[in-house]
């Protein structure tokens, strides 16, 4: 492919071109004119894809979805993954799944799961089989009873942390 912005004469061949016969710059393109990628006017989601070196890596194929417009009130019981983005009061259980509560997230229940990963804010207890990962923005007030815990930098964390034993 010629890089059109190196002469003058090829940049007035291409403006002076029809519309049809312009060529476009690839996404491999270099240079001061390479194309970027379009932008799209979708609704953001939060990023909840886990990486290979997190302790919460989803348990199944299957994970449910409470948006960032949807309130929950009541008890809630699943057998797959659960993300909150929105809002949920009462009582978690995902004896065998991951809980995890997006930046937007708010939930003011006891958590029960196999591993629970707050990038929001929770409030409650919450009793986990496996590990918690609170991140950075997680804000926590509660009790706290695991295997494993990871605590980022500038996570909230208010409450008692009680350590399960490997056989309990």
């Amino acid at each position: 492919m010629r890089k059109l912005w190196q002469s003058g004469q090829e940049k007035e061949a291409r403006t002076q071109a029809k519309p049809d016969s312009i060529t476009k710059p690839t996404k491999n393109a270099a240079g001061p004119k390479a194309a970027e990628p379009a932008k799209r006017n979708e609704p953001s989601q939060p990023d909840i894809t886990p990486s290979a070196s997190d302790s919460h890596a989803a348990t199944s194929g299957h994970r449910s979805f409470v948006g960032s417009a949807m309130s929950v009130k009541g008890d809630l019981e699943a057998n797959e993954d659960l993300l909150v983005a929105g809002r949920i009061e009462g009582s978690i259980s995902l004896p065998e799944h991951c809980l995890t509560v997006a930046a937007s997230g708010c939930v003011h229940a006891s958590i029960s799961a196999k591993t629970v990963v707050v990038e929001g804010e929770v409030q409650g207890d919450v009793d986990c089989g496996d590990s918690v990962v609170l991140k950075a923005t997680a804000r926590v007030t509660g009790d706290i009873r695991m295997r494993r815990i990871n605590i980022m930098d500038g996570a909230v964390f208010n409450g008692k942390v009680t350590m399960r034993l490997p056989g309990d």
